[in-house]
């Protein structure tokens, strides 16, 4: 008879099916999985080789992205100052029990994709990508620790001039009250909260970082809570100083009805007497690209093997080097980022709108249904006479937060339209705003008929198979980390780089 975890091994395609005796580390069903040349761990081919600081700063480089700098410009002409921190600030909620909930799972079960399991430069992101992990999670350790020191400088020039230490012109909360601190309505949080949605979306790359850490229960729980927080002060502080420097109802702020736009840093600049500004944003936005695309190629490979692996997509992408580098899965990533050159015929403003809508609502779906997962994880784990106190990592308010999160994004995926209502029927715009709902529905129900799976047990749910031992690595690492207080200056260093 076959086990549950064998049969599962089979459906993955990997050999997980180990001996106690070949490898000591296995007991209790957990498994070992095979060392890749350079030394370290591959599960399903992937090395497993992320340090903590990686996980920290691959999550915050793919998360603040180029467009952040002209993004929250754009929240602040939809919704005005407060209206976009308002919805920046619940997306910021939502994502903190996304990322309990997702914490939960990945530490347990840290493999490739957890969550879907249980339920012109471009040559330049190639080769980062094709290096393999170790390579790829260094340079994005310094691509986004240099994001992060840019943004704090964006800080520091937006304090400056408005309080008159650059221009000359003291701005304060001056345009909280010309134009005001809300505008149009609730079509204009619901285009912000898409926004807002789409600029957090990347977080959650955690889970998937955890199948290549090196110890995922003791590095993924606290990349969870520094990443968050950085990500979290970072787009309320960007929103917060961009509602400052300029008015909402700015045409040089980009929208949907423009063909360009400036960032809220260009604007001002220019306006406190350096026209030449815009060079230096676009400097910074191009470096910040380096990260963005580099965390959002690795992203998408991650995916695309496991999708492979579980046949839901060809089996040629889930194939990986002896090192464990995705090879054909990066290639197809690289391929995809052409989409950027949509612009090229359509107008920034709209092109940028259309994309917005598209992975805002992709966004609320994913999330809604990491809440699901979630749900049904910690049923079966119970179901199945499990305790939730061996839990590597317990989420933070459940059952509540879980619910919150389910709740929330089913809520905002349905009004992130209403705007095509307003004012006479806006087909091409409902057709942006609801066709990611759409294809989900139809590919669900084509699965299940052409597939004919079932819906899965909470007994029958599998919760052993990619489980790790953390004994041997957790007595490994207390002679290292140390017991002792750190100096301050040292704690800051950490709490900021990793």
């Amino acid at each position: 008879m076959e086990s549950p975890t064998e049969s599962h091994d089979k459906k993955m395609g990997v050999s997980n099916a180990v001996t106690p005796d070949a490898h000591p580390e296995v007991a209790g069903g957990i498994i070992a999985h095979a060392v890749a040349s350079n030394g370290n761990v591959l599960d399903e081919g992937l090395q497993r080789g992320l340090k903590g600081r990686h996980l920290q700063m691959i999550a915050f480089g793919g998360v603040v992205g180029a467009s952040i700098w002209y993004g929250t410009g754009t929240a602040v002409a939809s919704s005005s100052p407060l209206g976009a921190l308002i919805c920046f600030t619940i997306i910021g909620i939502d994502v903190f029990f996304v990322m309990q909930a997702l914490g939960e799972m990945s530490t347990l079960l840290p493999i490739p994709g957890a969550f879907i399991e249980m339920s012109g430069p471009w040559a330049f992101y190639q080769t980062v990508s094709l290096m393999g992990v170790v390579v790829y999670g260094e340079i994005e350790f310094f691509l986004a620790s240099w994001k992060l020191f840019c943004v704090l400088g964006g800080f520091l020039v937006a304090i400056l001039i408005d309080t008159r230490g650059i221009g000359g012109e003291y701005i304060g909360f001056r345009y909280w009250k010309t134009p005001g601190p809300f505008a149009n309505g609730i079509n204009g949080f619901a285009q912000t909260f898409l926004l807002a949605a789409v600029y957090y979306c990347g977080t959650e790359m955690l889970a998937l970082t955890a199948a290549e850490s090196r110890n995922p229960a003791r590095d993924l729980p606290k990349a969870i809570k520094q990443t968050f927080w950085r990500i979290l002060i970072i787009f309320i502080g960007l929103v917060f100083f961009a509602g400052l420097l300029v008015p909402s109802d700015s045409d040089e702020l980009l929208s949907a009805d423009t063909k360009t736009g400036k960032s809220p840093w260009t604007i001002v600049l220019g306006q406190a007497g350096w026209p030449g500004a815009g060079s230096l944003v676009n400097v910074v936005m191009l470096t910040a690209q380096f990260s963005s695309i580099n965390s959002a190629i690795y992203v998408a490979s991650r995916s695309l093997v496991t999708l492979a692996k579980t046949g839901r997509a060809p089996k040629i992408f889930g194939k990986t080097t002896k090192n464990g580098t995705p090879v054909n899965a990066i290639l197809i990533s690289n391929f995809l980022g052409l989409l950027a050159l949509l612009n090229i015929t359509a107008g920034a403003g709209k092109v940028f709108t259309y994309l917005i809508d598209i992975a805002g609502a992709a966004t609320f779906i994913a999330w809604a249904f990491i809440g699901v997962t979630h749900v049904r994880f910690r049923n079966a784990w119970v179901l199945q006479g499990n305790s939730v106190s061996n839990l590597p990592y317990k989420a933070v308010l459940y059952p509540y937060g879980t619910y919150f999160v389910v709740g929330l994004n089913i809520f905002l995926v349905v009004i992130s339209g209403y705007g095509t209502f307003i004012g006479g029927f806006d087909v091409v715009n409902f057709v942006f705003n609801y066709i990611v709902l759409v294809i989900f529905v139809v590919l669900y129900v084509f699965w299940k008929v052409v597939k004919k799976t079932k819906w899965v047990k909470l007994v029958e749910i599998d919760l052993q198979s990619g489980r790790r031992d953390y004994t041997h690595l957790n007595v490994e690492m207390s002679g290292v980390e140390g017991t002792g207080k750190r100096p301050w200056w040292i704690e800051a260093k950490r709490w900021v780089v990793g």
